[in-house]
């Protein structure tokens, strides 16, 4: 590439550059450029959005991570080459520019140059730090800069820009800007707003990874999941993509359309001790249940999956559930968990399938001691995980059953979702439902149920 020097100082300037910026597109107004706030090593997607959104509102950070293709997993933003890649996926155009600095001890060809890029309008500066900013213009001796860490409107003179911009490469020092052009034809992909973006998992992957520093273990993304453990990583791998991955995209399409809040910690073990060594460590407490639990509070799936790969299904629907059913009651929270915890694909669709849960309830029925719909549905946390919990499981799991092999296990949920928690617990709800089965009440239902049931076999 021909290189040209600009100034006495002695940077190196490519021609090339100086051409592009003068072409690419009309100048932008340095007064309109908005402002968006970044994270540490996610400062580069605020700052092309910024130079972005002025004629594209839509785009925002988590348009240009989505665009960028850097995978969540890795939990680090992106970098130039990626950036650049970003705005050329969204419509745009973008080239990234060094140049060699020598000597240049007061700034000036710093300056200059800086100044003949700014001539097409604001272009991304990747700092000394590792950090991206905009420059938006010159006025005078001073640079204003929006610094997604640090602010907008920033005011650098030349010595500031000198101490910040440059870069250590081997054993001499670079500066580097992303230039941005055809911004007029920036169209960014449609976004479902009821799911997690790419650049909030990215940050609660970054966030992980340093909460594991040192240990070694792997961290993996599954939307809304992000996940770590002792295991090796294609024990992870298998773990993620065979099992949560596989029954996440059922979940998601035929029940659960609304992403959590926030994304939702995987604590993955691979035995008992680690296990419980570990949720000790996490929680501070003693683990209730040998197979793995979900803990609201600390919005985290803590398994044991050396037992299996249920307990892993029927935990994840947990934070699911209640993202899409905020006043779910306990029947349905648990019944629809339990469900999914011994699971097939069968005809395009994850479906529940007889378990250990089976025999006890046919011992109730038969001995006419399981609770009626009634009881079941009205009860509240304290009434439904009391110490006869396991057949209230038990009932509400092969209620779904029931209604799923008969076809209209979706057409419940949407009603039971629609009712937003109805006093009865859904108990009119269920009732209507079964109606399109030819049961005239709920009494006809539950007989219908409990023959059913008795009918069934496990294994």
């Amino acid at each position: 590439m021909t290189l040209a020097r600009l100034g006495r100082r002695g940077l190196l300037l490519s021609a090339a550059s100086l051409a592009f910026a003068r072409s690419a597109s009309a100048a932008r107004s340095a007064a309109s450029l908005p402002y968006f706030r970044g994270s540490s090593g996610f400062t580069g997607e605020a700052a092309v959005a910024m130079v972005l959104a002025e004629h594209a509102p839509l785009v925002d950070p988590a348009a240009v991570f989505a665009a960028s293709g850097v995978e969540p997993g890795e939990g680090r933003g992106a970098d130039a080459a990626g950036l650049v890649a970003a705005v050329k996926s969204l419509g745009g155009a973008a080239q990234v520019w060094d140049a060699a600095v020598v000597g240049d001890s007061d700034g000036k060809a710093l300056w200059a140059a800086l100044r003949a890029l700014l001539e097409a309008g604001p272009c991304v500066l990747e700092l000394g730090s590792g950090a991206f900013a905009v420059a938006v213009g010159i006025s005078g001796s001073k640079l204003t800069i929006h610094d997604p860490l640090l602010g907008p409107d920033l005011r650098l003179r030349r010595r500031d820009l000198a101490a910040r911009w440059p870069r250590a490469v081997g054993g001499g020092r670079q500066v580097r800007a992303i230039q941005i052009g055809a911004v007029d034809r920036i169209h960014p992909a449609s976004r479902d707003e009821r799911r997690l973006s790419a650049l909030e998992l990215a940050l609660a992957a970054r966030d992980l990874r340093g909460q594991v520093d040192g240990r070694g273990w792997p961290v993996a993304v599954t939307a809304p999941f992000v996940v770590t453990g002792d295991l090796s990583i294609e024990a992870l791998d298998e773990v993620v993509v065979t099992l949560m991955s596989m029954a996440l995209v059922h979940l998601r399409r035929d029940f659960f359309p609304r992403d959590p809040e926030g994304p939702i910690t995987g604590w993955i073990f691979g035995d008992d001790a680690s296990y419980r060594r570990n949720a000790r460590a996490l929680t501070g407490e003693e683990p209730e249940t040998p197979f793995g639990y979900y803990d609201g509070a600390r919005r985290a799936l803590i398994i044991n999956v050396g037992t299996g790969g249920g307990t892993l299904i029927h935990e994840m629907v947990h934070p699911l559930l209640r993202a899409n059913f905020p006043r779910s009651p306990p029947w349905v929270d648990e019944g629809m968990a339990s469900l999914f915890e011994q699971c097939i694909v069968r005809d395009g669709r994850l479906v529940g399938m007889t378990n250990w849960r089976l025999p006890e309830l046919q011992l109730r029925l038969r001995a006419g001691t399981c609770p009626d719909f009634a009881d079941l549905f009205g009860f509240d946390a304290a009434g439904f995980y009391s110490e006869d919990r396991a057949i209230h499981y038990a009932a509400a799991r092969y209620l779904f059953y029931y209604f799923q092999e008969n076809g209209l296990l979706q057409r419940l949920w949407r009603a039971l979702v629609a009712g937003h928690g109805a006093e009865d617990g859904g108990l009119a709800i269920v009732g209507e439902t079964a109606a399109a089965l030819g049961h005239r009440d709920l009494r006809a239902l539950r007989r219908a149920w409990e023959s059913f049931v008795l009918g069934l076999h496990y294994p």
